[in-house]
């Protein structure tokens, strides 16, 4: 595979440009994930490989292949090759961050049925009656 930065049509982003939305080691959990997924690949490309997928809308442990897969082509590899390490990839984001939307599924069926205040009784209308 080549780099980013040798022969690919790609720019290698500024390093600290993805660091404010994780923690360092978080940044250093994925950059290892990456690396070992995509060995051969030099560091300022292994950089931007973890930016990519720390910035992506909705996080690490979201789908990787539609934003990944073309920059692994656009290294030298074969488009089955790229999609089969971006499997790699989400496995190991699963593995250190959990799965897709687990956090969000547990909050949204917390309150799966509706809450009628009036009917907890008075301390809740004495709540409702204090404007504090």
């Amino acid at each position: 595979l080549k780099s980013f930065q040798r022969g690919c049509a790609c720019s290698v982003p500024e390093r600290g440009l993805h660091q404010a939305a994780m923690s360092e080691a978080d940044l250093a959990s994925v950059r290892h994930v990456v690396a070992t997924a995509t060995q051969g690949l030099d560091d300022p490309t292994v950089d931007h490989l973890a930016a990519v997928i720390l910035d992506g809308d909705g996080g690490p442990t979201r789908p990787l292949e539609e934003d990944v897969a073309p920059l692994l082509v656009a290294c030298g590899d074969v488009e089955a090759v790229a999609a089969a390490t971006c499997g790699r990839l989400e496995a190991g984001m699963r593995r250190l961050f959990g799965a897709v939307g687990a956090q969000n599924e547990e909050a949204a069926t917390a309150l799966a049925q509706p809450i009628k205040l009036l009917d907890h009784g008075a301390a809740t209308a004495e709540v409702l009656e204090d404007p504090r």
